[in-house]
């Protein structure tokens, strides 16, 4: 299993310079990231265990848009 990296976990958009909306808090978001990457990693090591499918990039697509979806000025939908 491939371990993402902290480059695969910043926004796309480095004009941001990489700031989350002020609305978040550290445990908030700490407690997401958690949640969301352990329930990859246990959904890829038993249900989808026998699945030929490229994990990492999709964790990689997942956690950046979960990521870029903290930016200032993201909204429900798109970008404003």
């Amino acid at each position: 299993m491939t371990r993402p990296t902290g480059s695969c976990l910043r926004p796309p958009d480095r004009d941001r310079q990489g700031r989350l909306c002020p609305r978040l808090d550290a445990e908030s978001v700490a407690y997401t990231l958690w949640s969301v990457v352990h329930g990859m990693a246990v959904l890829e090591s038993t249900h989808l265990r026998g699945l030929d499918a490229d994990f990492a990039g999709m964790h990689r697509l997942a956690l950046q848009h979960l990521i870029a979806s903290w930016m200032p000025g993201e909204r429900e939908g798109g970008r404003k």
